[in-house]
């Protein structure tokens, strides 16, 4: 049977009339016909929050400096290259995005995945297509505390716009850390080094692997993940995230 997009199109508006969508960050019903992009998520308050990652950055890291007109190395990719080859990031870590994925995670609410992964799908720049995706796993521990894996929730829209696997079986975390978020650099590399390891397969052999996380701070987590992977036989590592703190 064919259905018509004329069809969807009125089946998603008698929805959206039933069960008005409501903002990912602080709840609010969205109005309908907002022309900000950003409203398909969020209310149009909150959507005013939301800063997409722009240049002058690091196209290895993604880290924005407050200077220059141009994409270039920073200190740290320069001193010592990370093993993934690149890194895009959506959005800076603050606001409205920042309370859509606390709440994502913490409260928990996994249906704010959905709009967050339109926006991504919306806004993701031509890439080259990956072997697979590959989400960063949460501790077993964690996973079985939580019930769910919100990168895992998130990568997979990434996978379908970019029509490849996602794969959350290669990678797996085996410390079991606290959250990271009030450590300095140097303490999170140290807590995040050897934090992963990559089950024996052929698959990974020579594979073009595109890493995904929610939010990317140092790097630390992203660099152990493609670290483990580039030792297991990977050829070329990407990395990508919802957010970036600046």
């Amino acid at each position: 049977m064919t259905i018509k997009f004329e069809t969807i199109n009125s089946i998603t508006a008698i929805t959206d009339l039933l069960w008005p969508p409501r903002c990912a960050a602080c709840g609010q019903r969205i109005e309908i016909g907002d022309d900000n992009i950003y409203c398909k998520a969020f209310c149009l308050t909150c959507a005013q929050s939301i800063l997409p990652v722009k240049t002058p950055k690091c196209p290895r890291c993604a880290i924005v400096f407050d200077a220059g007109n141009s994409d270039h190395l920073c200190g740290h990719c320069i001193k010592k290259p990370p093993s993934f080859i690149a890194t895009h990031s959506f959005f800076e870590y603050g606001e409205a995005i920042a309370r859509a994925i606390s709440r994502l995670k913490y409260e928990p609410a996994p249906w704010i995945q959905r709009p967050l992964g339109a926006l991504m799908r919306a806004a993701l720049p031509p890439l080259e297509r990956p072997d697979f995706v590959v989400p960063i796993p949460l501790h077993p521990t964690r996973l079985r505390q939580r019930g769910f894996n919100q990168s895992a929730l998130l990568a997979r829209h990434i996978a379908k716009q970019l029509n490849t696997k996602i794969n959350t079986n290669i990678l797996i975390r085996i410390n079991d850390d606290p959250p990271q978020a009030r450590k300095s650099r140097a303490e999170r590399i140290n807590a995040m080094s050897k934090a992963f390891k990559v089950l024996p397969t052929k698959k990974i052999i020579g594979s073009k692997i595109l890493l995904f996380d929610d939010v990317i701070t140092t790097t630390a987590t992203i660099e152990s993940a493609a670290e483990a992977l580039a030792q297991a036989g990977c050829k070329q590592i990407f990395a990508i995230s919802l957010a970036r703190t600046m």
